[in-house]
């Protein structure tokens, strides 16, 4: 699955325009993009293809492809810095998503990914009560207990 337009990959890209590639050029390299987004959030545990797709990944999967298009399209000598380092930028957000460094979050606001940010406030195993050690009593709000500890001290 194609996750952006080629229309809005031109948009976001306008060198694209000023390029003799046809439409049905540009979308293979979208579909390839899309395909190695696809193989990176497998590997990282999340099901594809992902849609809605977040406007986070559809930026990478356009930045991808626009470093695809220009690889074979437009390489010349000394001007490789920019979509070697356009590339790098890319795949290491996959890696970090991957190594559970980084999630990827839904436009609605979801994890998508099981990093370990997911799990960051979720994971109660830790909770110490405010009054003590392991009664549940202890673990009681009295108002009145509040005071006189505070007035103890």
């Amino acid at each position: 699955m194609l996750y952006t337009t080629v229309d809005a990959w031109k948009t976001r890209y306008p060198k694209l325009s000023a390029t003799n590639a046809t439409s049905a050029t540009l979308y293979g390299y979208l579909e390839e993009a899309s395909d190695e987004a696809d193989g990176y959030l497998a590997t990282a545990g999340i099901t594809v293809p992902v849609t809605p797709a977040p406007p986070v990944l559809v930026g990478k999967v356009q930045a991808l492809a626009t470093v695809y298009f220009f690889e074979r399209n437009v390489r010349e000598a000394g001007k490789d810095a920019g979509v070697d380092k356009m590339r790098s930028g890319v795949l290491d957000w996959f890696q970090a998503l991957i190594d559970k460094k980084t999630t990827l979050v839904a436009s609605g606001g979801g994890a998508l990914g099981a990093g370990s940010l997911v799990t960051l406030w979720t994971n109660l195993d830790i909770y110490t009560p405010t009054f003590g050690a392991s009664d549940i009593v202890d673990a009681e709000v009295d108002p009145d207990r509040i005071d006189d500890e505070e007035d103890a001290r």
